[in-house]
């Protein structure tokens, strides 16, 4: 399994939020720790971005221009990292992924996203090659979903409430 973190450089609404500190720490790295604490032993984490102050940082992949709309990133990625048939996508803008919900989606195979109220909360999705058309839906708490600063602000104060 790789542990995909997409870290896009220009954020649409909320300028350098990926860098951004949330409780200590820039944003994309809550969702790095995440993989970290559940990968396997033949897992990978990889992160990727097109900014230097990150990739440079991980020295994981540079994203490439092409990488960098959103949906395209993991279809590109597949098809270009051949060895990698199954793509868990952790969003950086959704920091709060429970190691238990990560762990039971990659656990039930096919393809997954987490889903609230029937649509997609950002906290975990599941790629597996042959899979991408019939992704299934998989019922979750809603967790953070950083767009705005008052996403960002919010999601930090629920955090700090919760676990600091």
């Amino acid at each position: 399994m790789l542990y995909l973190i997409p870290c896009r450089a220009g954020s649409k609404r909320l300028p350098g939020k990926n860098k951004r500190l949330f409780c200590g720490l820039p944003l994309w790295m809550w969702s790095w720790a995440t993989a970290k604490r559940v990968m396997g032993p033949n897992d990978q984490c990889m992160v990727s971005s097109d900014d230097p102050e990150i990739y440079g940082i991980t020295g994981d992949l540079r994203r490439h221009e092409k990488w960098c709309a959103d949906e395209s990133v993991v279809t590109e990625m597949i098809e270009t990292l051949l060895v990698f048939d199954d793509v868990c996508l952790l969003q950086p803008t959704s920091p709060t992924h429970p190691d238990l919900l990560v762990r039971s989606m990659v656990a039930l195979g096919g393809s997954r996203r987490s889903v609230t109220d029937g649509k997609p909360n950002g906290q975990c999705w599941i790629f597996r090659r042959g899979w991408q058309m019939d992704m299934i839906d998989f019922e979750t708490e809603r967790g953070a979903d950083i767009d705005f600063l008052a996403d960002f602000e919010a999601a930090e104060a629920d955090m700090k409430r919760r676990f600091l």
